[in-house]
């Protein structure tokens, strides 16, 4: 194997792995919404609830202390959620940088050697469209991602469904990641 096929087997292997990643976070991602969403709608209601003066008199800052406790529950969830796209963030820059040495190592290789066309091994120009587009899709996937989570508002219900959608966004292209990842079988378990 020639450093050019170590680099796209090193490549498409990972690119497999951000997959399985990716799958089981999308598939979860409404358990982990699920705790915040309750605990938003619980501070939109808390902040918008009269209460008796006989109760406030007794109680005098309970209201206060119950949006301090909400609040301190959905900061506790966002911190996870943060984690959770901080580690996507780490492997969409693995993805971009098993990219770049794939594209340095194409730069050096010489088209001479490439093999005759064979359509179960695609050529070498089209592993690296593929590794592109590829981390392209993961790219953008996790922009939505971080985009959703630095603009969520506890008031606004559209918030939390803004970060659903953008792990929904995965759906729209693991048919076009996962055919990628067919045609690159051979390179995975070579």
């Amino acid at each position: 194997m020639n450093e050019l096929e170590g680099c796209f087997s090193e490549y498409f292997i990972y690119f497999g792995e951000v997959m399985n990643y990716w799958s089981s976070q999308s598939n979860k991602i409404s358990e982990i919404l699920r705790p915040i969403s309750n605990q938003t709608e619980q501070l939109r209601l808390c902040s918008r609830a009269q209460l008796d003066d006989g109760f406030l008199k007794k109680f005098p800052d309970v209201k206060q202390k119950l949006l301090g406790k909400i609040h301190s529950n959905i900061e506790e969830e966002l911190v996870a959620l943060d984690k959770l796209q901080k580690e996507i963030k780490a492997l969409v820059d693995g993805l971009k940088f098993r990219l770049t040495s794939v594209e340095k190592a194409y730069a050096k290789h010489n088209p001479d050697e490439d093999k005759e066309f064979n359509p179960l091994n695609p050529g070498n120009g089209s592993l690296l469209e593929y590794a592109g587009d590829s981390w392209g899709c993961f790219h953008i996937l996790w922009l939505g991602v971080k985009t959703a989570i630095e603009t969520i508002d506890y008031f606004e219900k559209e918030s939390i469904t803004n970060i659903s959608d953008a792990f929904s966004k995965y759906k729209l292209v693991q048919t076009h990641l996962q055919d990628i990842l067919d045609l690159t079988y051979y390179l995975r378990t070579s």
